[in-house]
């Protein structure tokens, strides 16, 4: 049992009794109540196990599969408390606990003093799921800078953090539900609990769905029981930073009712059977003179943790303007970094960045446009020594349309968002190559080196940007935040970079 002491329980005592009648299997029950004397004592069933809290720091975050299944776990569980009307208003990790046998529970329903409206505490208890989702699969707060309160749920005023720069393993289904959970109108969020059941269970089966076939040998061996999981090596969490651990259940390996050790040596007895046969294909005739060889592609980069370029007034120092003046207060906005006004063309991050992923969200007041600059050589004069990646609300595609490398390259789609929504953009520098997504769409993507005539692009075609060489462009600039029209927000600005080599690990501040 679970005991708890409420003083003044008067205006909770219906809640009490309300979740006192709520049963179901991931929820820990109610089965006691008495007040007397100005006091309350509620008594729960045991819940065994560890705390969602406990598991995480243990483990480090979860694989997807887990996760999303004590994510429907807890949908559930919520569902049928929501049913009798009964509501938490204050989940966190903690208050979850996860039996041996896989079984996630809620613990203390009933017993928390609400005073949000009725009318809104179901949609606390949706957003803080898309808060919780997020500490599963990243292991920490969505927004560790807010208060105790207001860590799990979504923002009114900025977009959730975005979860893939963490964890490129992430599958579309499962981000667009955390979005949809973590969206900062109530009315863009699930409008009940049992649709985010329904949400969750449609994103289980379109991964599900998503996964290629099993390699199979005839109708009854499945290769895909044995445990091997296409890209499960590559997985950014195997790193000793972030040990997986032990699974939470233990998954017997079988195969078409088989063990391991079974199928394996039915697979060896096939394996032994084809090897005698014939070769129908006669070995080729062994080639004369030396043997040409095709030059090793050079290798990706390596990029390290994501780390935070602003996410708040605490980094305002890490900008700057153009003339390496700090950004003026004014500029440092609840809703973001907001270069309009602020006297100089360009806002930029003060060191200067090579290979990057960086990964942004950006508000645009209407008929405003701004710009991201990238690879800047030469803070005055950015036009002809960096590339500008359009902001703005036009419809349609192509030169200047949202997402486009200004002038040089169009957009393949329109994904942007409409004035006064958040936009996600993300942008991928490796080597000679820019790459360019808006809200989760690939849009554009240049190649520097194939842009050998000045003036022209590659097909032959010119271009209207004067002086712009972008086969000569620096490989290594600074990121520039554009002021041109109007306000632009910019918020949760992350970027990925390589390790710097040992001679740059004391590089000193370039904008400076």
């Amino acid at each position: 049992m679970a005991i708890r002491f409420l003083e003044s329980p008067g205006p909770i005592l219906g809640d009490i009794r309300a979740a006192a009648r709520v049963r179901h299997p991931n929820v820990a029950a109610v089965i006691d109540a008495k007040a007397a004397g100005g006091f309350a004592g509620l008594v729960w069933e045991y819940a065994e196990g560890i705390n969602l809290q406990q598991a995480i720091h243990q483990r480090g975050p979860m694989p997807v599969a887990e996760a999303l299944d004590l994510l429907i776990q807890a949908a559930k569980g919520l569902a049928a408390a929501h049913e009798r009307q009964v509501f938490h208003g204050a989940l966190k990790p903690s208050q979850w606990r996860l039996d041996p046998a896989g079984t996630l529970r809620l613990t203390g329903l009933g017993g928390s003093r609400l005073t949000i409206p009725m009318e809104l505490r179901a949609d606390v208890d949706i957003g803080r799921l898309g808060g919780l989702l997020h500490f599963l699969l990243i292991g920490r707060e969505p927004f560790p800078m807010a208060s105790p309160d207001d860590r799990w749920s979504p923002a009114t005023d900025r977009p959730a953090p975005e979860i893939r720069i963490h964890r490129p393993d992430l599958p579309s289904p499962l981000v667009d539900a955390y979005r949809k959970l973590m969206a900062p109108r109530p009315e863009d969020r699930p409008q009940s609990m049992a649709d985010v059941v329904a949400m969750l269970e449609s994103c289980r089966l379109a991964i599900s769905g998503d996964r290629p076939k099993p390699t199979t040998i005839g109708p009854e061996f499945d290769l895909s029981g044995l445990g091997i999981e296409s890209g499960s090596a590559s997985s950014p969490l195997t790193t000793p930073n972030h040990p997986i651990g032990p699974p939470l259940r233990g998954h017997g390996r079988k195969v078409a009712g088989l063990s391991v050790g079974a199928a394996l040596a039915m697979l060896a007895i096939i394996g032994l059977i084809v090897s005698r046969r014939p070769n129908p294909i006669p070995p080729a005739a062994p080639i004369k003179g030396p043997a040409k060889t095709t030059p090793a592609p050079p290798p990706a980069p390596v990029f390290g943790e994501p780390r935070t370029l602003y996410a708040g007034p605490a980094d305002a120092p890490r900008w700057m303007l153009a003339s390496r003046r700090p950004v003026p207060g004014k500029n440092v906005q609840p809703d973001g970094l907001n270069p309009h006004g602020s006297g100089s063309y360009l806002v930029a991050y003060r060191q200067k960045l090579g290979d990057f992923i960086l990964d942004l969200d950006y508000r645009l007041a209407p008929g405003g446009d701004s710009g991201v600059f990238v690879r800047v050589g030469n803070l005055d004069d950015p036009m002809r020594t960096g590339l500008e990646i359009s902001i703005n609300d036009k419809d349609g595609t192509g030169l200047d349309a949202p997402g486009a490398i200004r002038r040089m390259v169009g957009t393949s789609t329109n994904a942007r968002k409409p004035a006064g929504q958040w936009n996600h953009l993300t942008i991928t520098a490796i080597g000679p190559t820019i790459a360019v997504s808006l809200n989760g769409r690939a849009v554009s993507r240049i190649q520097l080196d194939e842009w050998t005539t000045p003036g022209r692009r590659p097909d032959g075609t010119p271009h209207d940007w004067p002086g712009l060489d972008p086969a000569r462009l620096p490989r290594t600039g600074f990121l520039g935040f554009q002021d041109l029209v109007g306000d632009c927000w910019f918020q949760n600005v992350l970027v990925k970079t390589p390790p710097p080599r040992r001679d740059e690990s004391r590089r000193p501040d370039l904008g400076e």
